[in-house]
């Protein structure tokens, strides 16, 4: 940063020590900025269709007598309000629910159900919620797990979810219970299948996340869904992902190849679709890839494509992030939160020393702090600390030896206004104490400015006003002086 030089000293005004200083303005506004996530709207919800919509509420039309498979979530209430409908419809009830469900409170809408009719299971943690039976479901899937987006299954997708639910209720399951009343008494499942059947494959559908594992868009990928902070190799036309100081690199050269990136509307799984569509909820246990039909495809690419909430740039300026963002936030790389371009900035530079009072107005900070990375200008202020007195100091020599003299010289002209030239002949002598001689005044005249002082062995002249400085620079040279200040702010 270029020094600030020949600022001028005050020329009027009270001395008092800091003198509180102040720089020029700075334009940031043509600054470009390399990458950045801006915040370009309030966040919406855009509905969706039936096929895929954001509905954590409405439970599938169950019809028939078929028995009812659930996993029950409690963010997805439209689970609870499921298997409360097929309990009134007098239908047998297979719920697999998260660990730790109601272990120690009772359920109200179990009260008076036939022990016979409901039995639970306690799972881990299911990547996603359902309800299903013969006919009819539907799935509630998120960015972690099950969430609030809603998908009206197919035949094929019930299937999938039918498998998903035999394999977590007999290799999953840690506790089963029978409703008694509304309690639950929980003991040890028995996991030994009984039935002849093998267990369902679902190996190309249902896997154990891994951590870091490497992913990649697919080629003709138009849409990619992601929810951590690894962005897959490959390609995307649009990728969606949270905005964060993560990843600015990476996602830079996707918008260099022509990406769209932005953020995603809330909770919305993993997805792919392109040559494939597919979305893959996945808890801390299980992940869940579950191909769209063409419907939910164009449903949830509708969404994709709504006006996003917060996008990413590239090499745009402050001045267009400001007006982009219009007061909102923005979010820069390897930042741990977001925060709001302001319009200006006072960066402090702290102290510095003046050596001397004539030199106040050019010290300056040795090196200038930076100003924040998010404001449109910004200006330095400082406070430089002004050479003063010390506290213990005394007169000195020269103003004593005046004092002495103007005393004296007093009562050598009161003797003198009083005396009468006879009597004073007659008496041969002059009245007591009055000296029998003029004074002389000392050598060095006073300071016609400020005052002096001695400490130690040197002398300071104390001045209170700017209006002096230049004057208070001949007096404390002619007497051998450092000229400082009289007041000192600091010390209140």
């Amino acid at each position: 940063m270029n020094a600030m030089k020949n600022r001028p000293t005050p020329t009027v005004g009270p001395i008092v020590s800091p003198l509180h200083r102040k720089g020029p303005r700075h334009d940031r506004g043509s600054v470009r900025v390399p990458t950045a996530w801006i915040e370009t709207a309030e966040p919406a919800l855009p509905p969706g269709t039936g096929a895929f919509c954001h509905d954590p509420h409405t439970p599938p039309e169950l019809a028939g007598t078929a028995p009812v498979k659930i996993l029950l979530h409690p963010d997805v209430p439209a689970t609870e309000a499921a298997a409360r409908a097929a309990i009134e419809a007098g239908r047998r009830v297979y719920v697999l629910v998260p660990a730790g469900w109601h272990d120690s409170s009772a359920v109200p809408w179990l009260s008076g159900v036939d022990p016979c009719q409901v039995l639970l299971r306690q799972i881990d943690a299911a990547p996603c919620a359902a309800v299903l039976d013969d006919t009819v479901g539907a799935a509630w899937v998120g960015a972690h797990g099950p969430g609030p987006w809603r998908v009206e299954l197919s035949e094929q997708q019930r299937a999938t979810l039918r498998a998903l639910f035999v394999t977590l209720w007999w290799t999953d399951a840690e506790a089963e219970a029978w409703p008694d009343e509304s309690w639950l008494h929980w003991c040890a499942v028995d996991r030994a299948p009984r039935f002849a059947d093998p267990m369902p494959d679902l190996s190309q559908m249902l896997r154990r996340p891994r951590p870091g594992e490497p992913d990649r868009m697919a080629a003709n990928t138009r849409v990619a869904v992601l929810t951590d902070d690894r962005v897959p190799r490959g390609f995307a036309d649009r990728v969606i992902t949270s905005p964060s100081g993560a990843n600015h690199d990476t996602l830079a050269r996707l918008i260099e190849k022509g990406a769209r990136v932005q953020s995603a509307a809330p909770a919305l799984p993993p997805a792919r679709i392109g040559a494939e569509a597919w979305v893959e909820p996945a808890s801390a246990r299980w992940a869940l890839r579950l191909s769209l039909t063409d419907a939910q495809a164009d449903a949830l690419e509708a969404i994709a494509a709504a006006e996003p909430s917060w996008r990413f740039v590239t090499r745009q300026t402050m001045a267009e992030l400001h007006r982009s963002t219009d007061g909102r936030q923005i979010w820069w790389a390897d930042d741990d939160e977001p925060c709001s371009i302001a319009e200006h900035a006072e960066v402090d530079g702290g102290l510095v020393d003046a050596p001397r009072l004539c030199d106040a107005g050019n010290v300056e900070p040795g090196e200038w702090p930076d100003p924040p990375k998010a404001c449109l200008s910004y200006t330095h202020h400082w406070q430089v600390t002004l050479p003063t007195a010390p506290k213990k100091s005394r007169e000195a020599d020269l103003v004593k030896a005046w004092a002495r003299y103007r005393e004296n010289l007093a009562r050598w002209t009161e003797a003198q206004a009083r005396a009468d030239e006879e009597a004073i002949a007659a008496a041969g002598h002059v009245p007591d104490g009055a000296p029998e001689q003029k004074p002389s005044p000392p050598a060095a005249a006073l300071p016609s400015v400020g005052r002096l002082v001695r400490v130690k062995r040197s002398h300071l002249l104390l001045i209170d006003d700017w209006t002096v400085l230049d004057e208070g620079e001949r007096e404390a040279e002619r007497l051998g002086a450092r000229l400082v200040a009289a007041h000192d702010g600091s010390r209140r």
